[in-house]
């Protein structure tokens, strides 16, 4: 049998390492790409679409997906774990909001300095993105952890959350922004309202079911590539039934319409997940040594390496405006990400190093 009933795969699980630390650079290369801004491609490029390709399903979807296995595989997995870790996470990041864009504002504003950067000041700091989904995430599975509710019944909840969440897509238009951004924990509310929960947290609830699994699969060479070619073929399936009925399926993952996730964009997503989950278990088979070892490290420092990625861009970005440069030249997107990548997980380094010290003293 495939799977059995008793639990096999304990400890850490390298392909999840692999991904995270790949969505990483995806990430940052995104980020790169929208708010440094490479003006050279158009929307629809090839270039622009596979940047947006790379930077959407293939790195914040992965991250909650993984996000959703480590629940299972942590050894702090009590309720009250969960909720601290949650309200931790909801609050750095508010943190991050303030030092990497309303900060910026208030000493550009103080110095009146001229820029092309307008944003009030209640929506650089009320912005929803993937640290504040984390941390709603978290207490949330504490809840259901408090009522004994199963991985499956929380699938349901997920499911129906998110049908919840799309009904009321443009229900907040009106409202003013402190409710906007009081409901925009859960709901889409407004075009900075990147990860609503209601519509988002399908994505680690399936890491938690499918972590449920793997726990319990006695081949997983057979286990994943049964899973690639049964997302293989799903993903061709719901691709090309999507393009039959006339739907953009760009539409999946650019623009706007990719936070305001709906059941389509799931289940095509979701096949993505596993095709990359099943990629990412045979490359883990080749990551060695030295190489495995930085794998680890990026994967266990997420969200330092995170939060410093989106400072190091910010505040590159402020400059430039104060120097009064434009935009990336061509093709220097994916470059530039790969050094604020570097750089990012090099200051992570240090900082952690800077730490250890301060504590041994």
């Amino acid at each position: 049998m495939l799977i059995k009933n008793e639990e096999l795969n304990k400890g850490r699980q390298l392909e999840f390492d692999v991904a995270k630390a790949l969505a990483v650079f995806f990430m940052v290369i995104i980020h790169v790409s929208d708010i440094m801004g490479d003006h050279s491609v158009g929307s629809d490029s090839a270039y622009n679409l596979f940047l947006q390709f790379i930077g959407a399903p293939m790195a914040a979807p992965m991250f909650m997906f993984a996000m959703g296995v480590g629940m299972v595989y942590t050894r702090h997995d009590s309720s009250a774990d969960f909720a601290r870790r949650g309200l931790k996470l909801i609050i750095m990041g508010y943190a991050l909001n303030f030092f990497r864009e309303t900060l910026l504002i208030i000493i550009s504003n103080m110095l009146s300095l001229e820029t092309d950067y307008k944003k009030p000041l209640i929506d650089t700091i009320g912005t929803i993105d993937i640290l504040q989904f984390a941390g709603m995430t978290f207490l949330i599975v504490s809840l259901m952890k408090k009522l004994r509710t199963n991985k499956w019944m929380l699938l349901g909840v997920a499911i129906l959350l998110q049908a919840i969440g799309t009904v009321c897509i443009g229900l907040f238009d009106s409202a003013p922004k402190i409710v906007q951004y009081l409901f925009g924990l859960l709901f889409y509310t407004n075009q900075y309202i990147s990860f609503p929960t209601a519509l988002w947290l399908v994505y680690p609830v399936l890491g938690i079911c499918f972590a449920s699994i793997l726990r319990r699969v006695a081949d997983k060479q057979t286990f994943y590539k049964t899973l690639l070619m049964i997302s293989v073929v799903c993903l061709v399936g719901i691709s090309v039934g999507t393009i039959t009925l006339g739907y953009d399926i760009k539409r999946f993952f650019v623009s706007v319409y990719y936070y305001q996730q709906n059941f389509f964009s799931t289940l095509w997503i979701t096949c993505i997940l596993g095709i990359s989950i099943s990629a990412y278990y045979f490359i883990s088979k080749i990551v060695q040594g030295r190489t495995q070892n930085i794998v680890k490290y990026i994967s266990s420092n997420l969200n330092t390496i995170y939060i410093i990625q989106w400072l190091l861009i910010t505040y590159s970005v402020a400059i430039k405006e104060m120097v009064g440069l434009g935009g990336l030249p061509a093709g220097l997107t994916i470059p530039v990400g790969i050094v604020v990548v570097l750089c990012s997980i090099g200051i992570t380094w240090l900082w952690n190093r800077l730490k250890a010290r301060r504590i041994s003293l």
